[in-house]
C-alpha cells in the first residue's frame, strides 16, 4: 500500500502531496517514474541503497533488492508542514538469462539445441523464417538459409524486465545429394552407372561382395547375385550433415541352359521319318528372362513350338518341341547330329544365350544330340521274262529295288546264262527307288525242247560304308526263286505234198516236204499215204525247228485217176516232240493248209472215126463200117454216131470206150440212081462222145484215124441198054 507520512498542519490548508502513482516494482538498475497528482513537490527515497529517486522527475532507480519508500514532498507554506505522499518501491534483483551455448551452425531442417546456464527461461527467435526454436527445450530448427538470433528470456519479476540472452544461429541450406538415376539392375560382371543431379559427391556401396562402385564415376560392377545399396554422399558444410541419397542395385546372373533329347530315336529308320525332340529351356540365372527364342537349324520349318517364350522366371524350366524329318543323306550317314540354341533377354534387354544345347544322356557338356540311324541296307532283284512272239528270244526285265534304308551305289547286275555283267554306271538308288534293266536272251534249241528257261541273276551294290549288299533274283522281292520262263512247246510239223505227172501221164512222182515249223525238235517221224500204200519210218532222222526233209514216192495212175483228170489225195506225217507227244499234220499244198494234193492229169480226150464202105455185089448198097477208136487218155461215154447221108443217128447205149479201145459200127446205104450215075458215093460220118467232164469229144470220119477225108466208095458204071420192042 502507499506509504504515508503525516504532519500536523496548522489549520492552514495543508499542502497536498497529491496521490502518487507509478509502478512500484522495479528491477535493480531499473527505473520507474512516480508521479503525483500535485506538482511542485520533491521526491526522496527512504533508502538510497535500495532505490534512488530523482527529486524532480520522480524517476526511481533500483539499486539493490529490497523495499524503499519514495516520498513526494510538497513544501508547506503558511506554516503548514510539507505535504508528503509516499509510495513504496520494491526493488528486485534483475533476472539473468545466463550464458547461452549450443552449436550455432545448422542446416535447413536441421536442429541444434541451445542451452543456458540459467533455467526457467523461454526461447524465442528473431526470425522464424530463418530458424524456429522450441521455447521450452531450446531446440533450434533451421528453416531457411540465413542468420537468426535466438533469445533466451528469463521473465522478470518484481518490476524487473525480462532477462534475455541471445545467440545467433547460422542456418545453412543443407547439401543435396540430388536425385539418383540409373538402371538398378545389372548382371554379374556387367556394369551400370548411377548418376545424381548434384555433382561433387562420393559414391559408396553397402556391400562390396554384391556390387562395387567407383567413388567418383558411379560405375557399378556386379560381383555376385543379390541386392545392395549404393550411396551418394555430398559433404555437408555450415553445420549441415552430409547429404546422402541411396539407391538399391540388384545384381543378377543371367544364364540359360538347353538340353535336347530325341523322344523317338529308336523308331526312326528311314528318310521321311520324323524325329520328335524335346528341348528343355532352363533359366539357370537369378533374373527373369523374356522373349526367349529357341532356334534349331536342323528343325523342320515351323516345327518349333512354342515359337517364343514370353517370360521364364529364375530357376524355372519349360519345354519346347521340335521336329526334324530325316533326309536320305542323314540316313546314309548313319546318324543325325545337331544342337539347338536359345537366346532371350535379361531384365536390361541384354542377350542371354546358350549357343549349344546339351544331350542329357551323355556326361559330355554341351554335346550335340545324336540320333543313330541303324543302317539296314537291302536290295531285291526281281527277274521276269517275256517270251517273244516268235518264241526265239526272252526279253528279261530286271527290277532292282532298294528295299533298305540307305542309298546304294556301284550297282552291278550279273546273269551267267545271259553272259551279263553290267555295271550301272552313275546310278544310285535311294531307299524305295528302283531301276529296271533289260536284256535279251536268244533261246537255244535245247531251251525250246526243255519247254522253259530257268535261271537266276545276281545284283551287288555298295552301301554308304562300301559294304556289299547282294540279292539273288526271285519272282518277287521276297524270294530267290529262279525265274522260269515257259517256252510253250509249239510242236508243229507240216507236210507239203506235191506231185509231178510223168510225161507219159501214167505215173505221178510225189515229193513229201516234211518241215518242223514248231519250236521243238521232232523225232520218230513216220510218213504215211494210204493211196500210195506208204508207211515209212524215217529212222534216225530228227528235225530241228525250221529243218525239213524231203521224201519221195511214185504212184501209178489208174484209169479212174485219168478219167478224173486229177489225182487228189493226202498224206500224213506223225512225229514225237520232246515230251513224246504226237505231232501230226495232214499234207497240204503249202505248209499253211491241209488241202489235199491235187495232181492234174490233163484230160486229152480224143476219138477217131474211120469210115469204110464196101459196095454190094449188085451194086445197089454200100455196107459201111465205122471204126470208133478212143485215142485219148480218158474214157468216153455217150457215144453218138451220125451220118446224114445214111440218115444215121445212133447212140451207142451202154458203150464206154477206154483209152485205146475201139468199136465198130456198121450201116448199109442204098444207093440212089444219082449215086450210081455219079459213079461213087462220097460222104462223111461224125462221132460225138462225152469225156468224164461231159465235154464233147468229136471227130469227122476219115479214111484213117489221122484224117478227116470223106469216104469215097466207087460205084462202077455198068452202062447197058436194052430195047424191047
Amino acid at each position: 500500500a502507499d506509504a504515508t507520512a503525516t504532519r500536523t498542519v496548522n489549520v492552514t490548508t495543508a499542502p497536498s502531496a497529491g496521490i502518487l502513482s507509478g509502478t512500484q516494482a522495479i528491477c535493480v538498475a531499473g527505473t520507474t517514474t512516480f508521479s503525483s497528482t500535485v506538482t511542485g513537490g520533491a521526491w526522496s527515497t527512504s533508502d538510497a541503497s535500495i532505490a534512488t529517486v530523482n527529486a524532480t522527475t520522480g524517476v526511481v532507480t533500483g539499486v539493490a533488492a529490497g523495499t524503499a519508500t519514495i516520498t513526494y514532498t510538497v513544501a508547506g507554506s503558511g506554516g503548514c508542514a510539507d505535504a508528503t505522499a509516499t509510495r513504496t518501491v520494491n526493488v528486485t534483483t534483475p533476472p539473468s538469462a545466463g550464458t547461452l551455448s549450443g552449436t550455432q551452425a545448422i542446416c535447413v531442417a536441421g536442429t541444434t539445441t541451445f542451452s543456458s546456464t540459467v533455467t526457467g527461461g523461454a526461447w524465442s527467435t528473431s526470425d522464424a523464417s530463418i530458424a524456429t526454436v522450441n521455447a521450452t527445450t531450446g531446440v533450434v530448427t533451421g528453416v531457411a538459409a540465413g542468420t537468426a538470433t535466438i533469445t533466451y528470456t528469463v521473465a522478470g519479476s518484481g518490476g524487473c524486465a525480462d532477462a534475455t540472452a541471445t545467440r545467433t544461429v547460422n542456418v545453412t541450406t543443407p547439401p543435396s545429394a540430388g536425385t539418383l538415376a540409373g538402371v538398378q539392375i545389372t548382371s554379374v560382371g556387367s556394369t551400370t552407372t548411377f548418376t545424381s543431379t548434384v555433382t561433387g559427391g562420393t559414391w559408396s556401396t553397402n556391400d562390396a561382395n554384391i556390387a562395387t562402385v567407383n567413388t567418383t564415376t558411379g560405375v557399378i560392377t556386379g560381383v555376385s547375385a543379390g541386392t545392395t545399396t549404393i550411396n551418394y554422399t555430398v559433404t555437408g558444410s555450415g553445420g549441415c550433415a552430409n547429404a546422402i541419397v541411396s539407391r538399391t542395385i540388384t545384381v543378377y546372373t543371367a544364364a540359360i541352359n538347353l538340353t535336347k533329347k530325341a523322344n523317338n530315336a529308336a523308331l526312326v529308320t528311314k528318310a521321311g521319318d520324323v524325329i520328335n525332340y524335346s528341348i528343355e529351356v532352363e533359366n539357370t540365372g537369378t533374373s527373369t528372362l523374356t522373349n526367349i527364342i529357341v532356334t534349331d537349324a536342323g528343325a523342320d520349318p515351323g516345327s518349333i513350338n512354342p515359337t517364343s517364350i514370353a517370360t521364364l522366371a529364375a530357376g524355372a524350366k519349360t519345354t519346347v518341341t521340335a521336329q526334324h524329318t530325316l533326309t536320305q543323306t542323314e540316313v546314309d550317314a548313319g546318324s543325325f547330329s545337331n544342337q539347338a540354341s536359345a537366346k532371350g533377354k535379361d531384365p536390361l534387354g541384354n542377350d542371354v544365350e546358350d549357343e549349344k544345347s546339351d544331350d542329357p544322356s551323355t556326361s559330355t557338356p554341351n554335346d550335340p544330340t545324336i540320333v543313330t540311324i541303324t543302317s539296314a541296307p537291302k536290295i531285291t532283284l526281281v527277274k521276269s521274262g517275256v517270251l517273244s512272239s516268235d518264241g526265239n528270244t526272252i526279253s528279261y526285265s530286271f527290277l532292282i529295288t532298294n528295299t533298305g534304308n540307305v542309298t546304294l551305289n556301284n550297282i552291278v547286275l550279273t546273269d551267267t546264262k545271259l553272259g551279263l555283267n553290267r555295271t550301272l554306271t552313275g546310278i544310285s538308288l535311294a531307299p524305295g527307288a528302283n531301276r529296271t534293266e533289260t536284256a535279251t536272251y536268244t533261246l537255244t534249241q535245247a531251251d525250246k525242247d526243255a519247254g522253259k528257261v530257268t535261271n537266276s541273276a545276281d545284283v551287288n551294290a555298295k552301301d554308304p560304308s562300301a559294304a556289299n549288299v547282294t540279292d539273288k533274283s526271285g519272282t518277287t522281292g521276297t524270294n530267290d526263286t529262279p525265274t522260269e520262263t515257259a517256252v510253250p512247246a509249239n510242236p508243229k510239223i507240216t507236210l507239203v505234198k506235191s506231185g509231178v505227172l510223168s510225161s507219159d501221164g501214167n505215173t505221178i512222182s510225189y515229193s513229201f516236204l516234211i518241215t518242223n515249223t514248231g519250236n521243238v525238235t521232232l523225232n520218230n517221224i513216220v510218213l504215211t499215204d494210204t493211196k500210195l500204200g506208204l508207211n515209212r519210218t524215217l529212222t534216225g532222222i530228227s528235225l530241228a525247228p525250221g529243218a525239213n526233209r524231203t521224201e519221195t514216192a511214185t504212184y501209178t495212175l489208174t484209169q479212174a485217176d485219168k478219167d478224173a483228170g486229177k489225182v487228189t489225195n493226202s498224206a500224213d506225217v506223225n512225229a514225237k516232240d520232246p515230251s513224246a507227244a504226237n505231232v501230226t499234220d495232214k499234207s497240204g499244198t503249202t505248209g499253211t493248209n491241209d488241202t489235199p494234193t491235187e495232181t492234174a492229169v490233163p484230160a486229152n480226150p480224143k476219138i477217131t472215126l474211120v469210115k469204110s464202105g464196101v459196095l454190094s455185089s449188085d451194086g445197089n448198097t454200100i455196107s459201111y463200117s465205122f471204126l470208133i477208136t478212143n485215142t485219148g487218155n480218158v474214157t468216153l461215154n455217150n457215144i453218138v454216131l451220125t451220118d446224114t447221108k445214111l440218115g444215121l443217128n445212133r447212140t451207142l447205149t451202154g458203150i464206154s470206150l477206154a483209152p485205146g479201145a475201139n468199136r465198130t459200127e456198121t450201116a448199109t446205104y442204098t444207093l440212089t440212081q444219082a449215086d450210081k450215075d455219079a459213079g461213087k458215093v462220097t460222104n462223111s460220118a461224125d462221132v460225138n462222145a462225152k469225156d468224164p467232164s461231159a465235154a464233147n469229144v468229136t471227130d469227122k470220119s476219115g479214111t484213117t484215124g489221122t484224117n478227116d477225108t470223106p469216104t469215097e466208095t466207087a460205084v462202077p458204071a455198068n452202062p447197058k441198054i436194052t430195047l424191047v420192042k
